[in-house]
């Protein structure tokens, strides 16, 4: 396996490891028996070991989840449908991992004391954030009344997450949208709501 090969599968199965059990739980071990990557290597290419690798696990997954977004900005344009694929699109995660991988970055910090992997996931929240405030003002929000319905919404899907893997449903994560629905948009500012 090449060098870099090896660094993507490392972080490949972190990203994993870390959104479905956390920092704390994650060991080198399980890393290293998932990736099929001998420990010299993973030493090699991350010399400060499991912090390193996980703030590149982050950071791609922040990457990622950008690129993501990208997309839904460009399917959906305005509120209403954008944060209700965003929404749909984390039900159907949760779903399809029998309810493993909830949030996409708060278990990633769950344990961890490492400040570049708390940074790293700070500026994917930060994106989370930006991205929703796009969306609502571009259905016509003042830029401040956009940016604190853009928490409102973060902190929602964060919390109807955690609750959904709690319940093993979808249910928090469809009740969140509908509160949130009653607070967005209906269509772009030009367009009879």
């Amino acid at each position: 396996m090449t060098r870099g090969t090896s660094r993507k599968r490392l972080i490949e199965v972190t990203a994993r490891l870390l959104r479905e059990q956390g920092y704390a739980a994650t060991t080198v071990t399980q890393i290293l028996d998932q990736s099929k990557i001998q420990r010299s290597s993973l030493y090699y290419l991350f010399p400060d070991g499991k912090a390193e690798l996980a703030a590149a696990a982050v950071s791609e997954h922040r990457r990622q989840l950008v690129q993501g977004l990208n997309h839904l900005h460009t399917r959906y344009p305005y509120a209403r449908e954008g944060i209700a694929a965003l929404f749909h699109f984390f039900a159907k995660e949760l779903q399809d991992s029998d309810y493993t991988r909830g949030s996409a970055l708060s278990h990633m910090t769950v344990g961890s004391v490492d400040e570049k992997v708390r940074l790293e996931v700070s500026k994917g929240y930060l994106h989370l954030k930006e991205s929703l405030q796009v969306w609502l003002t571009r259905s016509g929000l003042p830029t401040a009344t956009a940016s604190a319905r853009a928490e409102l919404a973060l902190t929602l899907l964060e919390g109807a997450l955690v609750l959904c893997q709690a319940h093993h449903s979808c249910e928090p994560l469809r009740q969140a949208l509908r509160q949130l629905e009653e607070l967005t948009p209906v269509s772009s500012p030009s367009e009879p709501g």
